[in-house]
């Protein structure tokens, strides 16, 4: 996620192609080549942008030998976010209207679950199947029970500004980021650390440098994989025996290195803006581009394996479901301000 007020050109995706597959060690902090299609020998040109509907379907050439269908699933919302799976069940943030969805099936018309104090972000259950609900601006996780909201975690303090995303694992433990600051314009931009919410209420903060950790998932029982969406990095976390965070590495880096804390600067110079990350195949990643116009699932090192398009719009945040991609769409980072507008989509691409 990110503030935006500046129209900017479309461009293509930056992702690249740098390491050699799955096991090949972190790429070194470095401007990299163009990420190219297979066989092509140049950039992927844009298919061209026509109007949606829900329920479209429309083709996409991935790297791979075959097309990914991609289907708009609903329309009209602010800029959704944070997509998890309960009970057959999708559930979606949708930030300017502080409201929670449910679709049923993952296809169905979309429920409001709750109705949020602040800005709703991250979302997740605890093991007995309870909601919870980060509040960006309050910095408060809150639990969605029968008869509403009652705070959950109380933050307030614990990282400079807002709240942002969050991940519970299968014990309840909570990981939540913070986007490092609390004005409109971002002059307050700085490092910001990983926060813990042990099942017992205890907190941990933790890895204190982070440059806008966004996305979170767990590949295993000893490490978390964190986006810095203005690092250009998927950093990789090593976990103690409590879940609490004690070493980093990079896992994944594109374009040039980002060696300081300025929203702007970094988003003039870089290739890629990793956002949504969900777990993929064989020790993949799909990493969402908050500044592209796609999804690509790639290898430890950053190399790019599939892309799915989604042409008018950026990926913030996406959920591998089975053969179901979820994909939260809304328009490039910093080109307009998606509070105004209802201009967000819940896409689904069937992937294999």
């Amino acid at each position: 996620m990110g503030k935006v007020f500046v129209q900017c050109k479309s461009v293509r995706s930056q992702f690249r192609a740098p390491g050699d597959g799955v096991g090949s060690p972190p790429t070194p902090l470095r401007a990299l080549p163009s990420f190219r299609s297979a066989g092509s020998g140049r950039s992927r040109p844009r298919p061209s942008a026509a109007p949606r509907r829900t329920g479209d379907v429309r083709r996409y050439r991935t790297t791979g030998a075959d097309d990914v269908a991609v289907r708009t699933i609903s329309t009209g919302h602010t800029f959704l976010e944070s997509p998890r799976w309960h009970n057959g069940d999708l559930y979606v943030s949708d930030f300017f209207v502080n409201q929670v969805l449910r679709f049923p099936g993952g296809e169905g018309e979309p429920e409001i679950v709750a109705t949020v104090p602040g800005i709703p972000s991250g979302l997740g259950f605890l093991p007995d199947g309870d909601l919870l609900i980060v509040s960006m601006d309050d910095q408060t996780v809150y639990r969605n029970t029968p008869s509403g909201l009652v705070p959950y975690a109380d933050l307030s303090g614990r990282v400079p500004g807002n709240l942002n995303d969050m991940l519970v694992d299968a014990e309840g433990r909570c990981y939540i980021g913070g986007v490092g600051h609390s004005t409109g314009d971002e002059s307050d931009f700085g490092p910001t650390s990983l926060l813990v919410v042990q099942p017992d209420g205890e907190v941990h903060e933790t890895i204190g440098d982070l440059n806008f950790p966004n996305g979170i998932v767990k590949p295993d029982a000893g490490s978390l994989l964190v986006a810095e969406t203005y690092a250009g990095t998927v950093r990789e976390l090593r976990l103690d025996d409590h879940g609490v965070p004690v070493a980093s590495s990079v896992w994944a880096h594109w374009g040039p290195e980002i060696d300081y804390f300025d929203v702007k600067r970094a988003h003039a110079v870089l290739d890629v803006e990793p956002d949504g990350l969900s777990l993929g195949r064989d020790g993949t990643l799909w990493v969402a581009d908050a500044n592209g116009h796609g999804i690509a699932r790639v290898t430890k090192g950053g190399a790019v394996q599939e892309y799915v398009d989604t042409d008018d719009l950026s990926v913030f945040a996406a959920l591998a479901v089975g053969q179901r991609l979820y994909l939260c769409c809304s328009p490039r980072n910093h080109t307009v301000d998606w509070s105004k507008l209802r201009s967000s989509e819940l896409r689904v691409a069937d992937i294999s």
